[in-house]
């Protein structure tokens, strides 16, 4: 009898090598429901087991059926659409679907018009006082991630503020998809994708959800930027920490991706666990299992100061003051603004980056199962992705370099960005050439040498600060998870030295700047 799919999946097949991938077939089934999302009325009709799973977890809000009052000639519940805490409820069986209703938490929906960027919501006060054992600042991918890991680690009493509602897109973790891929500049980054791919499976299987798709990355570089040459420190980096991949020459890329145009002479690697993180769920995931582990949310409530101890830390709130035995700092562009009280004082450089989802002119030949993620390194860097997310491709060039201040980015594409992006396609992609559907606009948040930050304070290892230096989407949960390790056990078991605080290009204010990771 031959290996099941999920072993196939994962490449645990005798003579082959091990990949690190999702087993859908044995991922742990349940669902979190917002108690908000289950009306009183909705009990009735339901079967037996799943109205009495529902009541024990909601005790307060489902025990009893509300008298209906006429509101405008209907029959309305008193209460119903109330927001209430998050639960894990098993799906009973022949049970009805739950209707589906917004958290107070989320981002409203809006038509975002041509540049699908959402105003930012108006701010409502929150109240926020009380002692935790940690307190998360920012619930983007990072900061969201901390939280969770944090609980998986012991942690019994976390809060985790967020200045604006989750799911907004005026920071680094919005839109749907970010690259996940072993192939790196350097070997501290290589090492970690185990461990990365681990992370992500086992938010996988605590949430149920699929965060990421395996598609197959590849890097390619064209005769006249260097060729086989210029991807020599991709292959230096995966041969050092064990991974295995592919030299393509022009002939193995056009027989196996024959959508390519490239010139004579283009050299290529395939890299095969490489895919796409869906960032947007990785966030509602991560967020998701931490309060159902009792972690507390605070929306739309920004930090407006710290006051740093030896062994505790007062964060000042436009909502009130709590106290923290412990703190994250992962605030991505804003955090120049807790520099100060942190005691850092680095250069962060902001630049507003564009992405561009075009209609492929034969969608068929682009969805994930035929086409891979890539990045093409030639004058500029490409890159981009098959279908998904959108009835569309994606594609984006890396540091384009406009660089701006938090308060001053326009949240506008730029046309020549997207034209620019199109006269990319028509070359190489032809098939992908059609029509550009929509254009979204993110951060980048960088130190001077573009590697990530991710270390205590010195002199405070109950402070944690991380910075994603515009690249740390696939690496997240990881991060979230070593942000746990440093502020529940004092150390981690993964090699961080790169992304210390102390190293030249955060206390060297001269430190050249460096945004490349692709040379």
């Amino acid at each position: 009898m031959g290996p099941g799919p999920a072993v196939q999946r994962a490449g645990l097949v005798a003579g082959q090598p091990r990949r690190r991938g999702r087993a859908h077939d044995d991922l742990v089934p349940g669902r979190h429901v917002l108690a908000a999302d289950v009306r009183p009325g909705e009990l009735q009709g339901r079967p037996r087991r799943a109205r009495a799973q529902l009541r024990r977890a909601h005790p307060g809000r489902l025990g009893r059926r509300r008298p209906a009052r006429r509101v405008d000639g209907r029959r309305h519940r008193a209460g119903a659409g109330a927001p209430g805490r998050l639960s894990t409820v098993e799906p009973a069986r022949n049970a009805r679907p739950v209707r589906e209703t917004r958290s107070p938490h989320l981002a409203p929906v809006r038509d975002t018009g041509p540049a699908g960027v959402a105003a930012p919501s108006h701010p409502q006060e929150v109240t926020v006082s009380g002692t935790y054992s940690h307190v998360v600042i920012g619930a983007g991918a990072i900061g969201s991630a901390a939280s969770y890991w944090l609980t998986r680690r012991g942690a019994e009493r976390v809060l985790l503020l967020e200045q604006h509602d989750l799911g907004h897109a005026l920071g680094s973790s919005g839109d749907h998809s970010r690259i996940i891929r072993r192939s790196y500049h350097r070997a501290e980054y290589a090492r970690l994708t185990d461990a990365m791919f681990e992370a992500w499976e086992q938010v996988e299987r605590a949430s149920g959800l699929p965060v990421y798709t395996r598609t197959g990355g590849l890097d390619l570089a064209p005769p006249e930027h260097g060729g086989d040459a210029r991807l020599d420190v991709f292959r230096a980096a995966m041969d050092a920490a064990g991974h295995t991949y592919q030299d393509l020459t022009t002939d193995d890329l056009r027989a196996r991706y024959p959508q390519w145009r490239v010139p004579d002479g283009t050299a290529a690697l395939f890299q095969a666990d490489a895919g796409i993180i869906d960032i947007r769920r990785s966030v509602s995931a991560h967020t998701a299992l931490a309060l159902a582990a009792g972690v507390e949310l605070r929306t739309r409530t920004r930090v407006t100061g710290l006051d740093v101890r030896d062994s505790s830390v007062t964060v000042r709130t436009t909502g009130g003051d709590v106290e923290a035995g412990a703190l994250v700092v992962a605030t991505a562009s804003w955090l120049p603004e807790l520099m100060g009280d942190l005691g850092l004082d680095f250069r962060l450089t902001l630049s507003e980056e564009q992405v561009d989802y075009v209609a492929a002119r034969h969608l068929p030949s682009f969805t994930p199962d035929r086409f891979p993620i890539w990045v093409y390194h030639g004058a500029d860097v490409h890159y981009g992705f098959p279908v998904y997310g959108e009835a569309a491709v994606k594609i984006a060039r890396d540091m384009r370099g406009r660089f701006v201040t938090v308060d001053g980015r326009t949240h506008q594409p730029d046309p020549e960005e997207t034209a620019r992006s199109l006269r990319f396609l028509a070359e190489h992609l032809p098939d992908a050439a059609g029509a550009p559907l929509v254009a979204r606009t993110c951060v980048y948040d960088m130190p001077a040498d573009r590697e990530f930050v991710l270390d205590t304070v010195p002199g405070h290892p109950h402070v944690a600060v991380a910075n994603g230096a515009g690249h740390a989407g696939k690496f997240a949960s990881l991060l979230g998870s070593v942000l746990a390790d440093l502020l529940t056990a004092g150390t981690t078991t993964h090699d961080i030295d790169l992304f210390s605080l102390d190293r030249p290009a955060i206390t060297d204010p001269r430190f050249p700047t460096e945004f490349s990771l692709h040379a």
